[in-house]
């Protein structure tokens, strides 16, 4: 079982910089993201960082399949950026997978291949969660109703 002071579930914008200031400080850190596709979270990867690109594009009048392309380009920049900033630290392993609790202070990560048991010192929740709209909210949901 691997061991660390600290577990973080979740790379969006609170687990990166915890698990930088953690490691800065001299903590063993582990990292655990379901989504290689979600490294730093929401604002980068579906929403602030593309909404304004292509917003962005549009007041440029930029076409729209060269648009989509830009966007595609920063947040994959951007993703990179942040996968390395941390995966690079020598007290921080990042790891792909989904995180079980089995106990209080152990995990089990579920990973294509192999699953792996952790124990952390402290454990972290930074999984985000789904914005609750009110019965007056309107949503992109509703943008096909047009």
């Amino acid at each position: 079982m691997n061991k660390y002071q600290a577990v973080i579930i979740g790379f969006g914008k609170a687990g990166k910089t915890l698990a930088v200031t953690l490691a800065k400080a001299g903590w063993r850190v582990a990292l655990i993201e379901q989504s290689n596709a979600m490294y730093g979270g929401t604002c980068i990867n579906i929403g602030c960082i593309p909404t304004k690109t292509l917003v962005h594009d549009a007041q440029q009048h930029t076409d729209f399949v060269r648009a989509i392309q830009r966007k595609n380009e920063v947040v994959n920049f951007l993703r990179n950026k942040n996968f390395h900033n941390l995966a690079d630290m020598p007290n921080i392993d990042v790891i792909d997978g989904q995180a079980e609790f089995i106990n209080n202070h152990s995990l089990r990560v579920h990973r294509p291949g192999r699953n792996l048991e952790i124990h952390g010192e402290k454990i972290f929740i930074n999984t985000g969660a789904p914005s609750r709209g009110s019965a007056n909210s309107w949503n992109y949901h509703h943008a096909w109703c047009i």
